[in-house]
């Protein structure tokens, strides 16, 4: 091979390398088409760390008010369940992370797990003792068994509606400060580390399906800027550095919502598309939402519903 035709050999193989280089995907910048800064009856929210729906209605954990907001699915305010206080239906610590199923809602409180109908009756609580839950993190399956990650040297946990423990699984880890997001997805449970771009799919037995990093890809700056400050001191190998906020399923396709170091000012304001083909998940899309920093994303048919916390409002995008 002379030198002009390998020159040329390697330029075709970047070429086509730069093509599938999912680091390249366009970024596509969304406005908000509709955004909710109060309710019907002049209240406000603040602290809204987890967003879900059934084919009905949906729900919103308004941490700091000790609440779960419920909307139609055209964001019209209905009403607010619960309330800030002590008692057996009242959230003392409310952790944000809400589950829903079979016209039955599910809450997560440091007292244990509350469950209300949607029509907002209160119907029991359900005391843990297991205090190292992360209580913004759970999923439900259609059997009403709930999955939390905890601080353990197993990451998740099974429980049923009645919180008995069924088992532990995933990988055993060294760093136990870091949670996993959760959510369903096909009937299987979908886990992304909150501190690292691992997706891991596991079956309602616990058994790991597939799992996968996309370290050299959209988030291999993020990675590194972890790496750097971890070197920078030993005490940071104990902190942990977020990397994403919250996420959700809808059809074959994940969403992540992620925060950005590479400004000098740490941003949460991007939501990335992935798509599961041929058993595997394949990056397919960035989107970029119009504040500095959100708390909670849920995709709803054809629809963002996000949480601002810079505007302390509901925002509605439409891809």
């Amino acid at each position: 091979m002379n030198a002009k035709i390998k020159i040329l050999y390697i330029a075709i193989t970047l070429f086509l390398y730069s093509c599938n280089d999912n680091s390249q995907l366009k970024i596509v910048e969304l406005k908000p088409s509709m955004s909710i800064e109060e309710l019907s009856d002049s209240t406000f929210f603040k602290d809204v760390d987890y967003i879900t729906c059934d084919s009905k209605n949906i729900f919103a954990s308004d941490v700091y008010n000790g609440r779960i907001l419920k909307f139609d699915l055209q964001m019209n305010y209905i009403e607010s369940i619960g309330s800030r206080g002590n008692g057996p239906e009242e959230f003392t610590c409310m952790g944000g992370g809400i589950a829903v199923l079979n016209d039955t809602l599910y809450a997560i409180d440091c007292a244990g797990l509350k469950t209300f109908g949607t029509d907002g009756k209160f119907i029991r609580t359900v005391k843990n003792q297991n205090y190292w839950i992360k209580p913004n993190v759970c999923c439900m399956d259609e059997s009403e068994c709930i999955y939390f990650s905890i601080i353990d040297s197993f990451p998740l946990i099974k429980y049923d509606k009645y919180m008995n423990r069924q088992f532990s699984f995933g990988n055993r880890r060294n760093d136990s400060r870091a949670a996993y997001l959760l959510c369903m997805f096909h009937s299987e449970i979908l886990s992304v580390k909150e501190d690292e771009p691992l997706i891991s799919l596991f079956n309602q037995q616990g058994d790991m399906l597939s799992t996968k990093n996309f370290y050299n890809d959209i988030f291999k700056s993020q990675v590194l800027f972890k790496k750097q400050e971890q070197e920078k001191s030993t005490d940071n190998n104990k902190k942990v550095y977020i990397l994403f906020q919250s996420m959700t399923c809808f059809e074959n396709k994940l969403y992540l919502l992620y925060i950005d170091r590479e400004s000098q000012r740490p941003h949460c304001n991007r939501i990335v598309e992935l798509t599961f083909e041929n058993n595997d998940f394949h990056l397919t899309g960035v989107y970029q939402l119009r504040d500095n920093w959100y708390s909670a994303i849920c995709r709803i048919n054809n629809r963002f519903v996000c949480y601002s916390t810079t505007n302390e409002e509901f925002q509605i995008y439409e891809p």
